[in-house]
């Protein structure tokens, strides 16, 4: 089973970012798989807000505000299709809202405390759980039978919906503080994906949405196995310096770009030019990367 996770942490001082990988891949693995296959046609994105120790409770107010980032984030990814004349419609379904308190903590307090003290092979295994006890609890204060993972969760709302692309985003409240987005399971066909995002910012938010499709983030980290050579890494930066895969340096989408080869991953084209095959190419494993960029 291949699985990988992206990890990103923004406020305005500070970006700390991170990637976990268990296995040899291809930089295109996470292309046309899972639930979250390419992103053309229509698309569901189900939001569930989740109440943790580290960022409180939901208030009206704050989901407001995730609401207007996730929506700037979806109307960059909308622009950026009808400039390819790409066929996208993407939508999203709440799942909760304050009269529908959903609680549950992270292994350690803040998901950002999780990814640097939980050791790196527990990670992927303990979030699936964290995602699975929600689903299974969504299942039971709605009265839904057969809930008993997010697999099962994922299924029924793709049939309720009647949509296959469904992409599942855990917003958890963390508006004061730097805290972690990820995206999990981007590149397995066994586990649904899921994205954790911890921030208001819709830069953030669009590249995990971007994850979740099949991206790969474009920048080396300080320490550890990697799976872009430095070689490569210089090549991606001077090829596609507005990429949003790079590391983002601003909260305006607008100075971003999706880039040739984040296009081939999820799906915007069918075939990659020929000087991007060799960045096509998987490394081994690595380990948990946490760095300060100021």
């Amino acid at each position: 089973m291949k699985g990988s996770i992206y990890i990103t942490i923004f406020c305005s001082v500070l970006f700390v970012s991170g990637c976990l990988h268990f296995s040899k891949m291809e930089m295109t693995s996470g292309r046309n798989a899972n639930v979250c296959k390419k992103l053309t046609g229509e698309a569901l994105l189900y939001v569930i807000y989740v109440n943790t120790r580290a960022g409180g409770n939901w208030g009206e107010f704050d989901m407001i505000n995730r609401q207007d980032a996730l929506g700037k984030a979806i109307d960059w990814i909308h622009d950026n299709a009808m400039d390819n004349d790409i066929d996208l419609q993407i939508r999203s379904a709440y799942c909760n809202d304050t009269s529908f308190p959903i609680k549950k903590d992270f292994h350690k307090r803040s998901l950002t405390d999780f990814l640097r003290t939980v050791p790196q092979e527990d990670v992927v295994s303990k979030l699936n759980r964290w995602s699975n006890y929600i689903a299974k609890q969504i299942g039971v204060k709605n009265k839904i039978s057969g809930i008993k993972n997010l697999e099962s969760l994922v299924t029924h709302l793709r049939n309720q919906n009647h949509v296959d692309n469904l992409g599942v985003i855990f917003m958890t409240n963390n508006y004061y503080k730097s805290e972690s987005s990820i995206a999990i399971n981007t590149n397995s066909n066994s586990l649904v994906e899921f994205a954790i995002i911890g921030n208001n910012d819709p830069v953030s938010i669009a590249h995990e949405l971007l994850h979740l499709f099949g991206s790969v983030d474009f920048y080396r980290y300080p320490y550890g196995k990697q799976y872009w050579e430095n070689k490569d890494i210089e090549f991606l930066k001077s090829e596609f310096p507005t990429s949003i895969m790079h590391l983002p340096s601003d909260k305006d989408p607008k100075n971003f770009t999706i880039d040739p080869f984040t296009k081939y991953c999820i799906g915007w084209t069918d075939s990659l030019e020929t000087k991007y095959d060799g960045l096509n190419k998987g490394k081994t494993k690595m380990t948990q990367k946490i760095f300060k960029d100021h």
